[in-house]
């Protein structure tokens, strides 16, 4: 419930103040346990934006489970519409390590690389799918604008 009192008022501060740039800190708990931190920054300027989450292990559990991620969106607004042009995902843990990175144009994806490649083959054109954001962009378009988004991840 703290977590989702901390997104509201996030928000109400892009939108009631006139701030160009949020910054957030999350403690991430589960059934009580903290196991991790995750730090937030939105900044808005007049006609671009750019989002970016750290998230790292934290607490008891650090020792068996360590686990770090980065995830980061920018592009332009349009209309008050956020939409993506770049997006970035690292993700790494003991045992494995995630490196995605998607360029957008025209609100298109125009590039997809994922590290290491997938094994099994993509049953769809990423390529071809329009009208389509990131996962930050569809999370701050959905809250800031109170719209659909369809996302890839």
């Amino acid at each position: 419930m703290k977590l989702l009192f901390s997104f509201v008022f996030l928000f109400i501060s892009l939108e009631s103040l006139e701030a160009k740039k949020v910054e957030e800190n999350y403690t991430v708990k589960t059934r009580g346990i903290t196991i991790g931190n995750l730090d937030w920054e939105v900044k808005l300027e007049k006609d671009t934006y750019t989002t970016s989450i750290n998230l790292k292990n934290k607490g008891p559990l650090s020792l068996v489970y360590k686990f770090k991620g980065y995830y980061e969106a920018s592009g332009i607004i349009k209309k008050d519409i956020l939409v993506p042009e770049k997006y970035i995902q690292e993700w790494k843990t003991k045992n494995k390590q995630r490196n995605i990175n998607i360029i957008f144009e025209n609100n298109k994806i125009i590039d997809l690389k994922i590290q290491p490649k997938e094994k099994e083959v993509a049953r769809i054109n990423f390529l071809e799918l329009g009208g389509y954001s990131d996962p930050l962009t569809s999370f701050l378009n959905i809250f800031l604008n109170n719209i659909d988004s369809k996302t890839i991840d």
